[in-house]
């Protein structure tokens, strides 16, 4: 299969292994051995290419309805774990146990998404037992699942984090400096500042020091097929660059942990 393939966005139709033809749409991350697709939502596909029945490359920019900010929390959060994803990371009935050595809060815990049961919060706690390092659970700030934890004595701990998002409904102009580290994962360095985005589907997450860095991040996410950004602020960041570029405010999390 044609590598020139790689980082389009394409559609499919393949034969299944019961003999049924079914059709996925997404940009191509890989050809070989297996064609890897990443879909809107971010979640991937693998089709054999021998099993491929038409092959179409399709516009980059889709028609998208839906905006940032009516975006569901736990779609966010998903979103967010597949573009920065710990080094060991061991998926759990629906949570993820997350560590990866010397890293922060993010990278170091339990992501908790659709509930909360004693079982799942006592294999966190083992988990991050076994790694010398506290339990601590990611949750939604607020939410029922913090509640719930709350029940079995987990309880806040540090500040919250601001998940900010914003529309991507115009252009900026792409940085001839960006440096593309593989499909859909670029950084962009001036000085002592840097900036990272990665496109997850129609989403891109970025890290960005200054205004500038953040636009020229933007622009060459919009042109990678992105129309929607989010973004994680502890409470000591400056939240003026992000504001100023049309980012809001969508939820917060909390870390919790044993008590």
């Amino acid at each position: 299969m044609d590598t020139q393939l790689v980082g389009r966005r394409i559609s499919v139709r393949f034969r299944t292994s019961d003999g049924a033809a079914s059709d996925v749409v997404g940009r191509v991350l890989a050809v070989d051995p297996l064609l890897r697709l990443e879909r809107r939502d971010g979640t991937l596909a693998t089709v054999d290419p021998d099993a491929v029945l038409i092959l179409r490359v399709v516009p980059d920019r889709p028609l998208r309805t839906r905006r940032a900010t009516a975006a569901p929390v736990d779609l966010i959060r998903r979103i967010a774990q597949r573009a920065w994803p710990a080094e060991e990371s061991l998926p759990l009935d629906g949570w993820e146990l997350r560590h990866t050595p010397g890293a922060g809060p993010r990278l170091n815990s339990a992501l908790a998404l659709e509930s909360v049961d004693e079982r799942l919060l006592a294999a966190a706690r083992d988990f991050y037992a076994a790694r010398g390092l506290p339990p601590l659970v990611e949750v939604e700030a607020g939410s029922a699942l913090e509640r719930q934890a709350g029940e079995f004595g987990w309880r806040p701990v540090g500040d919250r984090t601001r998940v900010l998002v914003a529309q991507l409904d115009r252009r900026w102009p792409v940085d001839a400096g960006v440096s593309v580290e593989a499909p859909g994962r670029a950084t962009l360095r001036r000085g002592d500042a840097t900036a990272t985005v990665v496109v997850t589907g129609e989403w891109a997450g970025v890290t960005a020091d200054d205004e500038a860095l953040l636009a020229a991040c933007l622009g060459w996410a919009v042109e990678a097929g992105a129309d929607k950004a989010h973004a994680r602020l502890d409470p000591a960041d400056d939240e003026s660059p992000w504001r100023v570029l049309g980012f809001l405010d969508h939820h917060d999390l909390a870390y919790l942990t044993s008590v």
